[in-house]
C-alpha cells in the first residue's frame, strides 16, 4: 500500500510540475509586456517631475512627489486597468 501510494504521489507531482511548466509559458509573455509598459509609465512619470538635481533639497523633493504617487496609488490604479 506504501509503494502504490508514493507512486501516485510521483505522478502526481509530475503532473503538477508539467501544469506548472505550462502555465508560467503562458503568462511570462503576457507578464513581460505589463511590466514593459509599467517601466515606460513609469518612466514617463519620473521625468514628469523635471531635471534631476544632486542637491539634498532636490532629491528629498523627488522622493516626496513619488511617494505621493504610490500612496495615491495611480501606479497600480493604471496596472490593473491593463
Amino acid at each position: 500500500m506504501l509503494v502504490l501510494a508514493t507512486c501516485e504521489q510521483a505522478v502526481l507531482a509530475k503532473q503538477l510540475f508539467c501544469h506548472l511548466v505550462q502555465h508560467i509559458g503562458i503568462v511570462l509573455p503576457e507578464l513581460k509586456i505589463c511590466i514593459s509598459v509599467a517601466l515606460v509609465f513609469v518612466t514617463k512619470e519620473h521625468a514628469s517631475y523635471g531635471e534631476i538635481t544632486e542637491s539634498k533639497v532636490g532629491q528629498g523633493a523627488l522622493l516626496l512627489n513619488i511617494l505621493q504617487k504610490y500612496s495615491e496609488g495611480n501606479i497600480f490604479n493604471y496596472l490593473l486597468i491593463r
